[in-house]
Formats: structure tokens, sequence, C-alpha cells
């Protein structure tokens, strides 16, 4: 059942009671990109958040249709499903910026439904994730180069944990003691292992 009370502040009188400007506060308010494309896949409405992480205004966008831009082929098919009632969330993708960098986004997708219930438009949620990413990709390059230094490396390297718990040894132990990383990890530094055993100090 649709509620038709107005929002009311601290002294009873009435702020909100009209649904476009709910509508309005929150497209506003949200920190994510938001859009509304209709059921002929135009766009009907964005917020000021879509043109900052996207890089169109708001005439740029407004009555075009969503296949006017570049999209992964897979929006197209997630797109109808939403129409027919599904909903997808946190689809992590790749989308373009108005100057063509190559953005990471994590988008929404869902119904949007009038007061009968009936679907009249696909209300889409976009996040930024392009520096969480990039900083991913980054890690993952430090991991692996450090991966590649102590895996040929003579050394015997262990990293351990506040409460001195191995959580990493690099493979020269297996080389050097005869025990692979795997048998070393979750050891603390006052268990040795010795002679095929394990010796508290």
């Amino acid at each position: 059942m649709v509620n038709d009370f107005p929002i009311l502040g601290n002294d009873g009188e009435s702020i909100y009671s009209n649904p476009d400007e709910l509508l309005d506060l929150f497209l506003n308010c949200t920190a994510d990109g938001v859009a509304i494309i209709d059921m002929e896949n135009r766009f009907i409405r964005i917020n000021h958040m879509y043109t900052v992480i996207f890089g169109y205004t708001e005439e740029q966008v407004i009555g075009r249709k969503f296949t006017d831009f570049q999209n992964p082929e897979e929006v197209k098919c997630i797109i109808k499903l939403v129409k027919l009632g599904k909903i997808y969330s946190n689809v992590i993708t790749q989308r373009y910026h108005q100057d063509g960098s190559v953005l990471d986004i994590s988008v929404s997708y869902s119904p949007f439904r009038n007061s009968k219930g009936k679907i009249i438009a696909v209300l889409a949620i976009f996040r930024d994730m392009t520096e969480f990413k990039s900083m991913e990709r980054e890690l993952r390059k430090t991991r692996e180069l450090y991966d590649l230094i102590t895996g040929n490396t003579t050394d015997m390297i262990k990293v351990f944990t506040k409460d001195q718990t191995v959580i990493y040894a690099s493979p020269s132990h297996e080389k050097a003691l005869g025990y692979s990383p795997m048998q070393l990890v979750g050891k603390t530094c006052g268990t040795h292992i010795y002679l095929g055993r394990e010796r508290k100090v």
C-alpha cells in the first residue's frame, strides 16, 4: 500500500508530500550515479553524480537510448530481463568516460514500477570503483613481483603476524630444510620442525 503521509519536520510542518519532490531529493542526495531508462531504452532521468562519473551533461544524455553509448554486450540482455522483473546487484563491469578513459563500475539494475506495480522503466545505480580496482591491480602486480623474487632466491624468507605466526615462507625452505612452505605456514616462531617432528621451545 502506498504511504500517503507527508514527511514531517520537528515542528510538524510538512516538508515533502510530492512524490516527484521526494524523487528529486533522493537523486540529488545519493553518492551513486542514478539513471532511469524507459521501456523504449531512452534515458528519462539522471542525477548529478551520473554526470560526475561519466562526464556527460544531462542535456547530452536525456532522450538518447542507452545503446547510443558504449556498453558491454551483456547490458542489452540484462536490460531486457530487468523489464521482465529480474534484479541484478553489483555487476562489476567496465564503461567509458566521455573522454574515452576506461572506468571500473559496479552497477545494479532493478525494475521501476508505478503505483499499480507495473514496470514502467529500469532503474540503474552506478558506483565508480576505478580507484579501488586500480589499487587492487597494483597490489596484485606487487604480489606477483614479490612471489617472483622470493621464488628465485636462495634466502629463506618468512613473514610473521604480530603473534609470530608464519603467514608466508619462501620456496627456498624446501630446498634447504626439506619442508614445503605449506608445512611452515600456520606455525609460530616458537615451533621448530626438527627431524620430521614438531618441537616446542
